[in-house]
């Protein structure tokens, strides 16, 4: 045995030395089988760990309490109620005025924001800020930016913004800063802009202002940062506790809303979004190993291929064939230790690509990158059993040989027949691609599944984009009838409807809807909106998956809902399910409203939407008490209207410093939803750009060794006179008949494949019809193409090189 331990390691020494491309080409296919899945594998983690240290590290609230408006002392009261609660006290409670604007862009577009007030000569301790431009607040009429937000309306430190809120109060402002937020995030992932201010400005733009004018401390919300480790059941329990407390509390303000902001927040976004990452990778990882290993058994074909002569030696010393079946296996697996320890690191590189491309594009700064050790173990270990398990068979073949088998090689028989019938085909480039190709039908075969593999991912992928792509369109033609939408400060009453009428084609083309935050009565931890549309709308239609729309529901009065897609799946509603929300709109009596869900919608456009009949909502409208000064004195009915032409600018103009908080046309809607889409899919972007990486390298790989193993071949019909062109030339036609093979078979499987990698969508938004465009054929086909002339390039210079004498020289 000690053949089995000093050969095999001399052996590869001296392959090292003396064929130094190919060993290239074996450990690079081994790091790619490493590398790839590894990183894949460890990329959820790693965002979720980032994630994780980014909330920690800017102190992200556990728990947001907001009122219509209350006194800065009520943090008194919430701190005693966890105290008393927890045993221990919160780390961190800010008392902060909240407020809501607009903002006119550059481009002349309106853009709606969240203004918080922040302390001047401190930077606020909760939801902390990372300035990343210019500097922190300096007076009154400072301001700092979401630098998301900035950088999509074309706003730097220096530029003079308007801020305009309810009732025509206006601000000019001079930007000093640019910061990321951890509440926040990006603004192109949740389209929510976040402007932040002295507490002055924020309660002036408010109208707190009027309510606590003798010492201006007036709030709105407060943030509480518990203490690290905290669980989220616990927070949940706690939020019901301080909920019941304060509606107890008659020197407490009611509050309007509570709820755990981990959950809502643009965190909670993003740790939804890292299981896509880890669904994608699971899946693609898979087909990697799998057309890693196929190519393993092409590179171990051709290696004992080209030690035939050297197996014969081995024979006539008398090693037995387990003797000459370990040393090949053992050569093997000395070189794939080298290429999984290159891919090891390789991962790490490819890690940090493509976490730092998601992590920039979520605006999250803090970057981890951390192996799944767990899955580098795996790959470790299990690397080393695949290269074993796809180099037995051409090591058996090898060991099986006789000496003179060995030493002569195999003269392979071919049925006459099949010669007969290649001899009747007239073109002899046809004739000697075919004999190429049964010359060594499992080498063809092998050849011929890595590609189709390879090209199967490419489709799969480019395949999950367009039919997420298209479903978009399609839904928005079919729902969205309106082309213009009006969203007031303030809700407003039927009056207002005549103001618009100029703007209508006729009666029917102007609706109503109201649309407002609420609260899951089971579920406090997280709010969502509950629009309420006329039963009979003509301008707001419902792509159902399943259920009756509003509009075919007969009774227009009744407590039921539309719910999208995606809320279902997270609340677990089905058909028929009931669930409640606390009613705050006109006081808290009645405090709930139970609805039963009669359909289930793809809502796109709004998906943490829950859809009612206004006529049933407005039974239960009344006036506003005191408890409410800040924004209601009246019975209102609606905050936003919908139109069926677009009038923008005119509207604009009509209620420049009104009403009116925002107009947003059908372009505004479908390219924000279409962006917070792509946000999502630049996973599939980035594994698709992998992916034809890893189609690349097995195409270039495969055709490279196929063609180097004919370098005998070559060289003889060349001293027979064969040009250069005409070998390739037959080289290309080889290469591009079984990349066509490959291409056409390619297709229906990954319709399969594409099933897997939509689902984690699916889940999230809303179920996706199945798309292959001619777009992704052709850009595949033409990748397939010049993939496999950069294949067949230079090991065609390597073959056409050797002179006759040369060629029998080396394979002597």
């Amino acid at each position: 045995m000690g053949f089995v331990l000093y050969l095999p390691i001399k052996a590869a020494i001296r392959d090292i030395k003396q064929n130094k491309a190919r060993l290239l080409v074996i450990v690079s296919i081994v790091a790619l089988s490493v590398a790839f899945p590894l990183a894949f594998m460890s990329t959820a983690d790693s965002l979720s760990r980032s994630i994780d240290i980014e909330m920690e590290k800017f102190k992200l609230a556990h728990l947001d309490i907001r009122f219509t408006a209350a006194h800065e002392n009520v943090t008194t009261t919430i701190r005693d109620i966890i105290t008393q609660y927890s045993g221990r006290s919160p780390e961190m409670l800010w008392a902060r005025p909240v407020g809501y604007g607009r903002m006119e862009a550059p481009n002349g577009k309106w853009t709606e924001m969240s203004i918080i007030g922040v302390p001047i000569d401190e930077k606020p301790k909760v939801n902390q800020l990372l300035i990343k431009k210019g500097s922190y607040l300096t007076d009154n009429k400072s301001v700092l930016v979401l630098t998301t937000y900035a950088q999509a309306l074309g706003i730097d430190v220096g530029d003079k913004i308007n801020v305009t809120a309810a009732e025509n109060r206006f601000l000019e402002l001079t930007v000093v800063g640019l910061v990321d937020s951890v509440e926040f995030g990006s603004y192109k992932l949740l389209e929510q802009g976040a402007l932040f201010t002295t507490p002055n400005n924020t309660r002036y733009l408010a109208k707190l202002d009027e309510l606590f004018p003798n010492d201006n401390r007036g709030i709105s919300s407060v943030a509480i940062y518990l203490w690290k480790g905290v669980s989220t059941e616990y927070i949940h329990q706690l939020a019901v506790h301080i909920l019941e407390e304060l509606e107890a509390d008659d020197t407490a303000p009611n509050p309007l809303l509570i709820w755990e902001t981990r959950q809502i927040s643009a965190r909670k976004v993003l740790q939804q979004a890292t299981d896509l990452v880890t669904e994608y990778m699971a899946i693609s990882s898979m087909l990697v190993i799998l057309i890693a290993g196929l190519v393993i058994y092409i590179i171990m074909n051709r290696y004992v291929s080209e030690h035939r002569k050297l197996i014969g030696v081995y024979h006539s010393y008398g090693f037995s064939k387990m003797e000459i079946l370990l040393s090949f296996q053992v050569r093997i697996l000395i070189m794939g230790i080298i290429g999984t320890i290159i891919g090891i690191f390789g991962s790490f590189i490819l890690l940090y690509a493509i976490e730092s491309s998601i992590l920039k594009e979520w605006a999250v700064n803090s970057l981890v990158v951390q192996l799944n050790t767990k899955i580098g173990l795996l790959m470790i270990v299990g690397i080393p059993l695949i290269l074993i398990v796809f180099s037995f068979l051409p090591a058996w073949k090898a060991a099986a040989m006789t000496p003179y088998e060995a030493l002569r090689g195999k003269i392979g028989l071919v049925n006459i027949q099949s010669i007969t019938l290649i001899d009747k085909i007239p073109s002899l480039l046809i004739k000697q691609v075919i004999r190429s190709f049964s010359r060594n039908k499992m080498r063809s075969l092998f050849t011929l599944i890595a590609i189709f593999f390879a090209l199967t991912l490419s489709f799969s992928l480019l395949t999950s984009a367009d039919s997420t792509g298209i479903t978009l369109n399609q839904t928005f033609n079919k729902k969205l009838k309106y082309n213009t939408e009006i969203t007031f400060f303030n809700p407003q009453n039927d009056s207002t409807l005549l103001q618009y009428r100029e703007f209508a084609t006729d009666n029917n083309a102007i609706e109503p809807v109201f649309s407002f935050y609420a609260q899951m009565a089971d579920h406090i931890e997280r709010i969502i909106r509950l629009v309420g549309i006329w039963g009979n709308s003509t301008l707001h239609r419902f792509d159902l998956i399943r259920g009756f729309s509003l509009q075919d529901y007969p009774n227009k009065s009744a407590a039921v809902a539309v719910i999208p897609y995606r809320e279902a799946q997270d609340l677990n509603l089905t058909l028929g399910s009931q669930f409640t929300i606390r009613w705050m709109f006109g006081g808290f009596e009645p405090k709930n409203l139970t609805f039963t869900v009669i359909g289930i919608d793809r809502a796109m456009d709004m998906p943490i939407s829950i859809f009612v009949n206004l006529e049933f909502l407005r039974q239960h409208m009344m006036d506003y008490d005191a408890r409410f000064p800040t924004y209601y004195s009246k019975i209102n009915y609606f905050n936003v209207i919908h139109l069926k032409l677009s009038h923008r600018e005119k509207i604009k103009e009509f209620f420049k410093h009104g009403t009116v908080f925002n107009v947003k046309t059908y372009d505004d809607i479908y390219s924000y939803v279409k962006s917070l889409v792509e946000t999502e899919l630049i996973i599939v972007y980035i594994v698709a750009a992998l992916g034809f990486l890893v189609t690349f390298i097995v195409i270039f790989n495969t055709f490279y060794l196929t063609i180097l193993e004919r370098d005998r071949e070559v060289s003889i019909l060349r001293a027979f006179g064969e040009s250069k062109g005409a070998f390739f030339i037959q080289f290309l036609l080889e290469a591009l008949v079984m990349a066509f093979i490959a291409y056409i078979g390619a297709i229906y499987p990954s319709r399969f494949i594409v099933r897997l990698l939509v689902a984690p969508i699916e889940n999230a938004f809303y179920p996706i019809e199945k798309y292959l465009t001619l777009n992704t054929a052709f850009i595949i086909g033409t990748f397939t193409i010049i993939a496999s002339i950069f294949a067949i390039y230079p090991s065609f210079k390597t073959v056409t090189s050797y002179n006759l004498a040369n060629a029998l020289r080396k394979n002597q």
